[in-house]
């Protein structure tokens, strides 16, 4: 995912100790899969859209490598970023975007008449991404202790 990504990362040798490893690790892979599922809806809720394609282009995985279960969440569009984190003075560059190779920037208007510019404010960041990750990062941890029961219960 090249555009932008949000992971969830848990470190599994305590739980491990306390449960096995087989057990832990059926655990751990229900609540990669159920958080990355939840976060990916919470980012597409909050996802500008037009034309759709960035809301379309969020996805998820779940990652198990060695003692770590990483559910990951984001979107391969290259704008995704840019409308993450905004852009221009609303960027992390906090600069005005003006042209390198012409005197103006230049571009269509929705409604396709050429719009010129000497330069442009940007976009403000939309932060669809921090606002899923804030209001599901409390559940993804009371979802852990809930699989573990239920994994600690049905062996």
């Amino acid at each position: 995912m090249a555009g932008i990504k949000v992971s969830f990362k848990f470190d599994t040798q305590n739980a491990m100790r306390k449960m096995g490893r087989v057990s832990f690790r059926k655990a751990a892979s229900r609540w990669g899969a159920k958080t990355a599922i939840s976060l990916e809806h919470r980012a597409k809720q909050n996802a500008p859209v037009d034309m759709g394609r960035l809301r379309a282009s969020i996805t998820h995985r779940v990652i198990e490598t060695g003692n770590n279960v990483i559910a990951r969440t984001g979107s391969n569009v290259k704008y995704a970023a840019y409308q993450e984190f905004g852009t221009g003075i609303y960027g992390p560059r906090r600069r005005l975007i003006r042209p390198v190779k012409a005197k103006v920037l230049s571009w269509k208007s929705k409604s396709g008449k050429r719009v010129f510019a000497r330069f442009v404010r940007g976009v403000r960041p939309k932060r669809y991404f921090a606002k899923a990750l804030v209001a599901e990062k409390p559940i993804a941890a009371m979802r852990l202790d809930q699989e573990v029961k239920r994994e600690m219960e049905n062996p």
